[in-house]
Parts: structure tokens; C-alpha cells; sequence
């Protein structure tokens, strides 16, 4: 009997190591072929954001993008900077400025008359789920996350803290990487929602405008984050630009 729960308790964790070894190597992949590891891919982000236009395009039209895009333009690049990270945009020599605004602090007037402050957006757009990029979501960081939650101890002693160690040279520029990715979809998604706010829209309905244009990637069943995500190359891209197209087939056939 206990050399057969040995037995069992082996293959239980081949297996587990396994799993946990394929998830860490689609997520070192996925990087290598977008953000790119130690260098940076200008290829993906420029792909990134020719890929956003089309998105808000087949959203909101033509016109509907263009009066996004330049409808705040400050203020959203001001947004998208305090978004930056978990304590905001990181300046040179370890200084961190969580609040930092390249054009100074920025107020809406919407359409109503009702006075917007950049403060009063971002908790809005925090509220709202709005700081989802692809990478914040898919990154190996996240993956990791996943996994413990899942097998706990095992994966804190076999995997998670021996890539922590080997790959805590490079992090620092490696989430630069992923946070300037995450950026790129930040600003397509927060146009939309700034603009829609602007033009009356509550900001409940505003954001499922935003997510549905630029893609909540956190918004997804437990089967899909655990394994979907895991084991699908770009599953949560392909799973949100789906909702996209079928909703704009349906809606404005003539955008496709």
C-alpha cells in the first residue's frame, strides 16, 4: 500500500511538472514572438497599434474613432501614464512618480456640463476593470500566479522560485517591455472610454464599450484562465477579437 501511493505521488508530480514546465515555455514563447526577451521588438508594437485601430474601427466606424482619438488626447496620455505599473510611470536612477503628468492636470467638460477631474477619471477606469492589457494578463508573472493558486507549495518549491532567481537580472526591463505593450492598449481603451463619458455615457456603460473595442483580457471563465490561456497560444486575443467580429457582423456588416 505505500509503495503504491509512492508510486502515485511520483507520477502525480511528473505530471504537475510537466504541466508547469509546458505553461512557463508557451509564456517564454509568446513573449519572445511579441514584446521580445532582452531586446525590443518595435515590429510587435507597431503591429499592436495598427491592430488597436482596426479594433476601434470595427467598433465605433470611422468617424467614431477618429472623434475618440482626438477627442482628449492629453488627458488620456496623461491616464495611460498613471496607469503605467502598479505605483505608476518609473523614472531613470530608481525615481517613482505615480502621478506623473506630461501635460499637466487635465479636466473634461462633457456634453451635459458635468466637470470630469483626471482624478476622478482614473478611479473610474480602476473601478471599471480599464488597466488590462494583454500582457499584464498573459505574462509569464501572471501564469506563475495561476499555477500556485492551483498547486500551491509544490509550485513555489519546483518552479517559482528558481525562475524568480534566474530571471530577476533582466525583469526590470522586461517589464518595461510588457508595460509599454500594455500602454498601446491602454490608449485605444481609454479614448473610448474618456470619449464616451464625454458624450454622455455613464461610466458602467463606457467601459463595456471600451472592453468590447479594445478586449477586457482578464474577462474570462476559470477553464479559460487555467487552461485555455495556458495552453493556447494568443487564446485570449483570439477568444475577444471572436466577440468583436460577430458582434460587429451583426451590427455594421460593412466594417468588416
Amino acid at each position: 500500500m505505500l509503495a503504491q501511493r509512492g508510486v502515485t505521488g511520483s507520477v502525480r508530480t511528473v505530471v504537475e511538472f510537466g504541466k508547469g514546465v509546458a505553461a512557463f515555455t508557451i509564456a517564454a514563447n509568446r513573449i519572445g514572438m511579441t514584446t521580445g526577451i532582452g531586446i525590443f521588438n518595435a515590429a510587435y508594437y507597431a503591429g499592436n497599434f495598427f491592430g488597436n485601430l482596426f479594433q476601434m474601427y470595427a467598433g465605433l466606424g470611422l468617424t467614431g474613432s477618429v472623434r475618440s482619438l482626438s477627442s482628449e488626447p492629453a488627458m488620456v496620455a496623461n491616464l495611460v501614464c498613471r496607469m503605467w505599473g502598479p505605483e505608476g510611470v518609473r523614472l531613470p536612477f530608481g525615481r517613482s512618480v505615480g502621478a506623473w503628468t506630461p501635460f499637466g492636470r487635465r479636466t473634461m467638460v462633457t456634453t451635459r456640463g458635468v466637470v470630469w477631474s483626471e482624478d476622478a477619471l482614473l478611479q473610474a477606469a480602476r473601478e471599471h476593470g480599464m488597466n488590462s492589457g494583454f500582457f499584464k494578463s498573459q505574462s509569464t508573472h501572471a501564469l506563475i500566479l495561476d499555477f500556485k493558486r492551483l498547486h500551491g507549495s509544490w509550485w513555489d518549491r519546483m518552479v517559482s522560485e528558481p525562475i524568480d532567481t534566474a530571471l530577476a537580472p533582466g525583469r526590470g526591463f522586461m517589464d518595461i517591455l510588457m508595460e509599454a505593450g500594455a500602454g498601446v492598449d491602454n490608449f485605444a481603451r481609454m479614448s473610448t472610454f474618456a470619449d464616451a463619458i464625454k458624450h454622455g455615457a455613464s461610466p458602467t456603460e463606457a467601459a463595456a464599450l471600451a472592453r468590447l473595442v479594445a478586449f477586457d483580457y482578464n474577462a474570462m471563465t476559470d477553464f479559460e484562465r487555467t487552461w485555455m490561456r495556458n495552453f493556447v497560444m494568443f487564446y485570449s486575443y483570439m477568444r475577444k477579437n471572436m466577440d468583436l467580429t460577430w458582434d460587429t457582423l451583426i451590427t455594421n456588416p460593412h466594417r468588416i
